[in-house]
């Protein structure tokens, strides 16, 4: 029952499964038969069926677009975003190059690494440490010459991300995709600053990266129908739950996230404690509070 967080379904067939052992068979599947047709006509039915193939929708290949096969991936930005994406496509068996701007804030972003592989072997997630740290690569920013995907994870600062991109532009081989991490900044500016904006593209991973089931493939203005399948096929290849979306304020998911923000402030302003918000979510069953994420998040980007 705490598995099933709230799902009705799970309590009504333990009841069943109980009614077979102590009900008379005929009156067991009469009982079970009830609860069937009552839960079909329920919200909760209702709602899981409309999720079922609005997912599916969501991560339908764009027609007439064969995408290319990604094997590659190179990460430009070690912070915890970037460590969390490094871990999505490592633990997919994908060959990563994390580069950093600096020696010291790289090798602190592989030993960060190293420690979340350390986690992830003790609750069985991955096979062993090394066998994952075997496919992430500390390089350089030339390093990515190889890539079929560079992804940038840098800070969001325009001039930043444009300086970047100019300069992976001039690197990464001709058939290769580019992608931000942003979501907030204009893709369409950042694809600007390079030679072939039809092969930039957003992707943005909601944090931790490696959890989170949803990505958002986004899809600027110049991008090329190839280019978006082949990041929506790569979405579903580490296993993500994708949403596919046009340039805009904030994107879709930060959207949403912005209205539940505010109503978790009013809250504070009437006299609730951050940690009496996060508790009572946590008790209707959300995974975490809007303050813990804040904190995982960090506050300067809030």
């Amino acid at each position: 029952m705490k598995k099933a967080r709230g799902a009705v379904a799970v309590g009504e067939a333990i009841d069943a499964v109980k009614r077979a052992h102590t009900m008379p068979a005929g009156e067991a599947l009469a009982a079970e038969r009830e609860a069937s047709l009552r839960l079909r006509r329920g919200p909760q039915s209702r709602a899981l069926r409309h999720l079922f193939f609005a997912e599916r929708a969501a991560t339908r290949l764009p027609e007439d677009a064969e995408p290319v096969t990604i094997s590659i991936v190179g990460i430009v930005g070690g912070g915890r975003m970037g460590q969390g994406i490094v871990l999505a496509f490592a633990q997919s068996g994908l060959t990563v190059r994390l580069a950093e701007r600096d020696a010291d804030l790289l090798k602190a972003a592989i030993g960060a690494l190293s420690e979340a592989a350390d986690g992830l072997a003790v609750r069985g997630c991955i096979a062993s440490t090394a066998e994952l740290m075997a496919r992430i690569h500390p390089s350089s920013l030339e390093d990515v010459v190889d890539c079929d995907l560079v992804v940038e994870a840098i800070i969001e600062d325009m001039d930043a991300k444009k300086a970047l991109f100019t300069q992976l532009d001039g690197i990464i081989r001709e058939d290769a995709i580019l992608a931000t991490n942003t979501s907030y900044l204009a893709i369409d500016e950042i694809a600007a600053a390079t030679r072939v904006p039809a092969r930039v593209e957003g992707l943005h991973f909601f944090n931790p990266a490696n959890v989170m089931r949803l990505v958002e493939v986004i899809d600027a203005a110049a991008t090329s129908p190839q280019v978006l399948a082949s990041l929506v096929a790569l979405a579903k290849c580490i296993r993500k739950l994708l949403v596919v979306a046009k340039v805009g304020e904030s994107l879709i998911g930060n959207r949403v996230f912005a209205a539940y923000r505010q109503q978790v402030e009013f809250l504070i302003e009437e006299g609730a404690l951050p940690w009496e918000v996060d508790a009572a979510l946590e008790e209707f069953d959300f995974a975490m509070g809007m303050f813990k994420i804040y904190d995982l998040a960090g506050l300067d980007i809030a």
